[in-house]
């Protein structure tokens, strides 16, 4: 969800830590030209998937939401109307009936953070919900949970006459809004800097990832408050991100993203276990040093693992995507592929889908990938 807005960057590095191409199960891409970026996906029933993103035409990007139903191959895009317009979608959540949208658009030139909820077919602009003075922002992560629409993202505040990157966090029950963002300052004891970019629901709580610009760290929301979770015993001492988070077990969470340690302009990817009962975090071990994790999801006691990574190819060093899958301790990787990112992944009818974009020139196509496929 919005990890493409984050690039790699690449330095002189040593040869050996370049992914080189190789054989791979089986699969295949579907091209949706409505999209020239695919941000999220979700399953709605055995045979159909919601599917948010962008599509640009020139300089300008709009945002794109619609119904993909895997029987028949087709893809039914809903009528946003200009809700999304200069804008993106970057994440979606369904709560068994309606389905709540995530994003941005322009507002007189300038980005706004933007949320729209559709229920029976019917598109309402929920927008004015998301409190005054958020903007220039984005909402970036929605999630359902306690009867509550939960929205995160950022927005940039002027701090000493120079403009920083905050986060918010907002609950939306009925006609009422929650403003956490002031829960999370607190625990904190400062500004909170940088955005939030994941929101993964659990039995009895969420838990909230972002960028952190002093530290990695989570963030815990029940039916009260909001509480810091201490990782201090993994790589969270580094800022960085955490872009994708996948409920592995009924305590247990996959946390995956990137870190950037001290004096570092490059990005290192991660993956940990994290325990809810008692804060352990346990290592994941990847064998890549360079690139960040870009989504993560778990099934029957499995995880997939997506990342883009810096490639060796004829031409010199490009961009592309390797997914993992397996136990915890024997991933094994079972797609690689030059100039495609991957924003979110999912397992449904006994294969994985993932939802992202493939580079073509100098435009991005809408693509989603099947794996395990007969």
């Amino acid at each position: 969800m919005g990890v493409s807005l984050f690039l790699i960057i690449l330095l002189i590095v040593v040869v050996s830590i370049y992914h080189n191409l190789t054989q791979v199960s089986q699969y295949s891409i579907l091209y949706i030209s409505n999209f020239s970026k695919i941000e999220d996906i979700i399953a709605l029933n055995a045979s159909t998937l919601f599917i948010v993103g962008s599509k640009t035409c020139g300089n300008i990007s709009h945002g794109v939401a619609g119904y993909y139903y895997l029987n028949d191959n087709e893809f039914k895009q809903v009528n946003l109307s200009k809700l999304f317009c200069c804008g993106a979608i970057y994440s979606v959540a369904y709560n068994g009936s309606a389905l709540m949208l995530a994003g941005a658009c322009k507002i007189s030139g300038v980005l706004h953070p933007a949320i729209a909820l559709i229920s029976y077919n019917k598109v309402t602009n929920l927008t004015s919900y998301i409190p005054m003075g958020y903007y220039p922002g984005r909402a970036l992560a929605v999630a359902w949970f306690n009867k509550t629409w939960f929205i995160g993202g950022n927005f940039l505040f002027n701090l000493d006459q120079h403009y920083v990157s905050v986060m918010f966090l907002i609950g939306l029950k009925g006609n009422s809004t929650s403003n956490l963002t002031l829960n999370i300052s607190n625990i904190l004891n400062q500004l909170p800097e940088g955005c939030i970019l994941s929101l993964s629901v659990g039995h009895n709580c969420i838990l909230i990832g972002g960028k952190f610009v002093i530290y990695l760290v989570l963030f815990k929301f029940n039916s009260t408050s909001i509480y810091e979770i201490n990782m201090t015993k993994s790589i969270f001492k580094y800022p960085g991100f955490i872009i994708s988070l996948s409920q592995f077990n009924s305590s247990t969470w996959v946390v995956g993203g990137e870190y950037f340690p001290v004096n570092s302009t490059i990005c290192h990817p991660y993956l940990v276990l994290y325990n809810s009962l008692n804060s352990c975090i346990n290592y994941i071990k990847l064998n890549y040093t360079i690139g960040f994790v870009t989504s993560v999801s778990s099934y029957n006691g499995n995880i997939v693992v997506s990342l883009r990574v810096p490639f060796k190819t004829p031409q010199g060093v490009e961009g592309g995507t390797v997914i993992l899958e397996g136990k915890i301790n024997a991933l094994k990787q079972t797609f690689d592929e030059v100039n495609i990112s991957i924003n979110q992944l999912l397992s449904l009818n006994n294969r994985i889908i993932g939802g992202g974009y493939k580079v073509t020139g100098n435009a991005d196509e809408g693509i989603l990938i099947f794996l395990n496929e007969n």
